[in-house]
């Protein structure tokens, strides 16, 4: 199911794994993680509008918890 998700929004798996320093295994994301990987880099970059907090407290306020 993952991979459909992936496949509708355009998701490419064009990152490359990262050699875990524990155990010595390439990690590669899923299409999900990469998707969500892409999402916080165009908040970063300006081109999704997101709301940033500077602490858990002002978030929690925000949220009405």
């Amino acid at each position: 199911m993952a991979e459909t998700t992936g496949a509708k929004i355009g998701v490419q798996s064009d990152y490359n794994g990262e050699v875990c320093p524990e155990c010595g295994k390439e990690h590669v994301p899923n299409v999900v993680t990469i998707a969500a990987m892409r999402e916080v880099q165009d908040m970063i970059d300006g081109k999704i509008p997101a709301k940033w907090y500077n602490s858990i407290e002002e978030a929690r306020q925000d949220l009405n918890l």
